[in-house]
């Protein structure tokens, strides 16, 4: 009577170490022949074709390869015309890494080609304080608000942008020369 749970034990026993000792080749990756890098991505600086020169692609550059896939994505997204496919695909890397200030930099100005003044400018405020000593991205930050300042027709903010962006310039000169 008291050897009655002994096949259930056993079963289980074996069960268990089958599982622990089972050898599994590596998981199943998806297949991409080619993934995205970094120098896949068109920075703002090399996209962007707002009234004011802009340096060329040196940029906040994102380290997490998920973050660099979906930048091409939405870039691709963009180029097609599916500007709300853009933005959601931006969205979902900020949902990944709400840090990174390359990400809000290219909602805002897809938000500014867009039109959605109000939103890019608060988008590149935001990239702003996200990109403390990286002077390219607040230069293409500070050029976005300058442009939407100038289209909503506030002198004072164009005249406190454009001051802005001359400052990162000198101090940019500073730091690369």
């Amino acid at each position: 009577m008291k050897y009655r749970n002994v096949p259930a034990i056993l079963i289980m026993v074996i069960s268990l170490q089958a599982c622990s000792t089972a050898k599994t080749g590596p998981a199943a990756l998806e297949d991409r022949s080619r993934t995205a890098s970094v120098e896949d991505i068109t920075t703002p600086a090399d996209g962007y074709r707002g009234g004011h020169d802009t340096h060329g692609p040196a940029v906040g550059r994102p380290t997490s390869p998920a973050i660099i896939t979906l930048l091409a994505e939405a870039q691709q997204a963009e180029a097609k015309g599916n500007h709300e496919t853009a933005a959601a695909t931006l969205e979902r890397a900020l949902r990944i890494d709400p840090k990174d200030a390359t990400v809000w930099n290219r909602l805002a100005l897809l938000r500014m080609r867009q039109g959605n003044w109000q939103q890019a400018l608060n988008l590149a405020r935001k990239s702003n304080s996200l990109a403390a000593g990286n002077y390219d991205l607040q230069l293409q930050n500070w050029q976005i608000i300058l442009e939407v300042k100038q289209k909503v027709k506030d002198d004072q903010g164009a005249r406190d942008a454009q001051r802005m962006i001359e400052s990162l310039q000198a101090k940019g000169a500073g730091v690369r020369g």
